[in-house]
């Protein structure tokens, strides 16, 4: 399921940047349209609520404002649908799916190995609480078993109703779910992120710096292919998108967004 919202654009400032409109057929030079104030909708179809959508509108914002380019919100958006040429979006969804099964998968794997491997006499269950500095040792044999019994069919249930992947549902429904059936699918879903993607990320990272050369006040200097205001904010925004993570890289903002630039440069 996809979500929509409606964006005002300028056409003749994005036509800079080789891009037309997203929906509409245009034939000539769009003459039939107001170019400086032309509405698209637009939708994300990784956007799993409204609530979601919400939250990310909000985060956008959030970020624009830090760098002071609040009005630049729509083109930012309209922009963002130029990946939808490389089908970049929805490979990102598959990969959240992938991950969702691969955590699913890997949860009902260590939960099997204690089923296997131990009894309920031999287990302790520590519980403490994430606000609070309070923790508890549950180490009574009869409550360890009804609270693994809990946990597991938990698990189970939530393998079994992830109708997103066909693969894991069939196989979790229809087969005795033991613990090389686990092993293997778990090898199935591990996420391994295609060239492609980090090629077509950079790309728009140069298409993002052409813009804000082109129409804000974050320059590139003279000297240097990308600034580091410009890094960083490309980076913020991307993170927004869901296509990069700073949990995920070991170099700072400015280094990772060149060295994507680099890579993706390089293979053109």
């Amino acid at each position: 399921m996809s979500f929509t919202f409606p964006i005002t654009v300028n056409l003749q400032i994005l036509s800079r940047y080789h891009l037309q409109p997203i929906t509409q057929e245009v034939e000539g030079d769009l003459n039939n349209l107001d170019t400086s104030n032309y509405t698209e909708v637009i939708s994300f179809s990784n956007i799993r609520s409204q609530e979601h959508l919400i939250h990310l509108k909000q985060s956008l914002s959030n970020v624009l404002s830090q760098y002071r380019l609040e009005s630049h919100l729509d083109h930012l958006l309209y922009l963002n649908h130029c990946l939808w040429d490389m089908d970049l979006p929805t490979f990102i969804y598959q990969e959240d799916l992938k991950k969702h099964a691969y955590d699913t998968v890997s949860n009902l794997l260590e939960l099997t190995i204690i089923k296997e491997e131990c009894k309920p006499r031999d287990l302790i269950i520590k519980i403490s609480s994430r606000t609070k500095g309070y923790s508890s040792t549950l180490n009574m044999p009869l409550a360890i078993k009804g609270a693994w019994k809990s946990l597991y069919e938990s698990v189970v249930k939530s393998a079994r109703s992830f109708g997103n992947n066909q693969l894991l549902s069939v196989a979790i429904a229809d087969k005795e779910i033991t613990k090389e059936l686990l092993i293997d699918l778990k090898k199935q879903f591990k996420v391994r992120k295609a060239s492609f993607f980090m090629k077509a990320l950079g790309s728009f990272t140069f298409l993002l710096r052409d813009y804000l050369d082109g129409e804000t006040p974050l320059k590139t200097p003279t000297s240097a292919k990308l600034s580091n205001e410009q890094a960083r904010f490309i980076f913020d925004l991307l993170e927004q998108f869901g296509y990069l993570s700073n949990d995920q890289i070991t170099s700072n903002k400015e280094n990772y967004l060149r060295t994507l630039m680099k890579n993706a440069f390089s293979s053109m």
